[in-house]
Order: C-alpha cells, then sequence, then structure tokens
C-alpha cells in the first residue's frame, strides 16, 4: 500500500511539474525580453570628427550644453581630445556638471562625480587650434560612482579640464544645441563661443523599476507553485 501511495504521490507532482515547467521557461522568456526593452535608452553624442580641438586644461577650461528628451539616469560619459604636448602620466581631469544660468553655466550640481577615466587611442588625428600641428586622438570613458538623475528637456552644462597645460577637447561637426562656454581661472567668467560644439557623449542607464517589479512577481508565483505541490 505505501508503494502504490508513492507511485500516486510521484504521478501527481509530475504532474503539476510539467507545467509548472513550462510556465519557468516562458517566464524566463518573457522577462528576459522586457529587461531588452528596459535597457533602450535615451543617449546624447555629439560625434567626434570636427578635427579641431580646443585647450581645456585647467587655466582655460570649456563646457558644452546638452538635453535629454526623457528624465533618466546618467551612469556615464565619454569624450574624445588629445594633446599637443607628450601626454602626461597620469591625466589629472576635472569633470563637472552645471545647471543653466541664462544660457551659461550656473550653479554647481552635486552628485556627478566620475570614478577611474579609461584611455583609448583610436588611431585617427586631431588639430589643436594652440597648435596647429596633428595629435593622436583619444577617447575617454568614465562611469559615473552612483548614477545621476537628469530631468527631462532641462538644460546642463558639462565641463571636462585635464589640469595638464597642454590637453584639447576636440570639437563636433553637429550643431545640436549649438554653442559653448568658456572661463578662466584667472577671471571666472564665462563667456559664449556660439559657433562651437564639443564631442561627448552622455551614456544613460535603464530605470530598474519595471523589470525588478516583475522579477519579484515571478519569484512569487513560483514560490507558491512549489508550496502548492509539495
Amino acid at each position: 500500500m505505501k508503494e502504490r501511495s508513492n507511485d500516486r504521490r510521484a504521478i501527481n507532482r509530475n504532474r503539476y511539474f510539467k507545467p509548472y515547467t513550462y510556465m519557468k521557461k516562458q517566464w524566463f522568456s518573457i522577462l528576459l525580453s522586457l529587461t531588452v526593452v528596459s535597457t533602450a535608452t535615451a543617449d546624447y553624442l555629439q560625434a567626434p570628427g570636427g578635427h579641431y580641438a580646443l585647450t581645456s586644461d585647467g587655466p582655460v577650461i570649456v563646457a558644452d550644453d546638452f538635453r535629454l528628451t526623457q528624465s533618466t539616469l546618467i551612469g556615464e560619459l565619454n569624450w574624445w581630445g588629445g594633446y599637443y604636448s607628450p601626454p602626461p602620466i597620469p591625466d589629472n581631469f576635472i569633470v563637472r556638471l552645471f545647471a543653466d544660468d541664462g544660457g551659461k553655466p550656473g550653479s554647481l550640481l552635486p552628485g556627478f562625480s566620475i570614478g577611474s577615466i579609461t584611455k583609448t587611442a583610436t588611431g585617427n588625428s586631431i588639430l589643436p587650434l594652440a597648435s596647429g600641428l596633428p595629435s593622436a586622438q583619444y577617447r575617454y570613458s568614465a562611469s559615473l560612482l552612483s548614477p545621476f538623475q537628469a530631468q527631462a528637456d532641462v538644460r546642463y552644462w558639462v565641463s571636462i579640464a585635464n589640469q595638464y597645460d597642454f590637453w584639447a577637447w576636440e570639437l563636433t561637426t553637429s550643431h545640436e544645441n549649438d554653442g559653448i562656454q568658456r572661463t578662466s581661472f584667472y577671471s571666472g567668467d564665462w563667456g559664449a563661443l556660439p559657433t562651437f560644439n564639443m564631442a561627448f557623449e552622455v551614456v544613460t542607464v535603464p530605470e530598474p523599476s519595471v523589470a525588478l517589479l516583475f522579477m519579484g512577481g515571478i519569484i512569487a508565483t513560483f514560490v507558491r507553485n512549489k508550496r502548492s505541490v509539495a
């Protein structure tokens, strides 16, 4: 009698586990597709290709503006530039984000702090206006120490300066949000250069709420199914 009872339990478990296993595979596929959708982000790119480059080395600081089409988290910043003297070891970049103040950088925004910077030689060249001599182009990439919450259709200004006397930030051929601002440690006043744009990319990260909530629902479903089978 015990053997028959055990056999019946085994049959019942198989009967429950087969659809459960199928459901598990289906939910995993749905979750994967949702995760892929959630990583579609609204990056902002002013691509390199302007060839010319402006000095932004500490004594002179350049800032360029950008807007995002939706409220999102900024997770990474990329930019392009190079040196008109042998590159320093190491670089000493100061990257800051400002609010807008009537068309120029205003108050410094907290929470926009980058981590270590990766520098990659692209094999292309730039022409720093300060020297007039061709120089190697580099791509710089840095993740933020923690994502920065940016608001939709708000104007931000990002300044990038390498505190080394011979570094230049590359210009772009993009005319999106035309115009940059430039200042120096000596004057402190921003001055407009309305026909220039700099080469940089703002990389955003997906909002995790939808995917995490959906995952929580799937886990809860699995737990309930397991308890009902046991």
